[in-house]
């Protein structure tokens, strides 16, 4: 197998974004085989926008994720996103021992920028509007991706509007 890492310097580029694979094995290896069938040359990378297994305290969960998309994990980076079900509240979360993430257990959000494009990578975990470290660091993200980037991309969990949670 070939591994891709993301380019230096990269003109043009895609990126393909999926989630929530947490909890049909069956499921979920087929849908990577599809996307690996069908788009493989198409894009450089993954964003996976969290429930990645169905509960991130569990080792196992995390064994059998990669076992079932080892054909797109061994092909393309991923980047990826906290969700409720990788259980971020507890001190047991294996999450940060098993993907490669520059963030850590205590600062659980992140950007990157790739080419001229930002990517910013929110905890919609137990966040409220009042949550002002996070709040705080994505002001100064935004401030520093906007003048450094010609698009900026942003993502959660949560969806931003929802009739029973706004993080806006």
């Amino acid at each position: 197998m070939n591994f891709t890492t993301f380019a230096n310097n990269p003109s043009h580029f895609r990126f393909l974004v999926y989630g929530d694979s947490r909890t049909l094995r069956y499921e979920r290896r087929i849908l990577t085989e599809r996307i690996m069938e069908y788009f493989r040359d198409s894009f450089n990378f993954t964003i996976n926008t969290g429930d990645i297994v169905k509960n991130g305290t569990i080792q196992q969960r995390w064994n059998n994720y990669f076992m079932d998309t080892e054909i797109i994990n061994a092909f393309k980076q991923g980047v990826y996103v906290e969700g409720n079900h990788e259980e971020g509240q507890f001190s047991l979360m294996k999450m940060y021992n098993n993907l490669p993430m520059p963030n850590t257990y205590d600062n659980r959000y992140y950007s990157l920028s790739y080419g001229k494009i930002g990517f910013i990578i929110l905890n919609s975990n137990k966040y409220t509007v009042g949550d002002d470290n996070q709040t705080e660091w994505l002001n100064q993200t935004l401030l520093r991706l906007s003048q450094a980037n010609a698009f900026n991309f942003a993502f959660l969990h949560h969806p931003l509007l929802h009739r029973t949670r706004s993080y806006i």
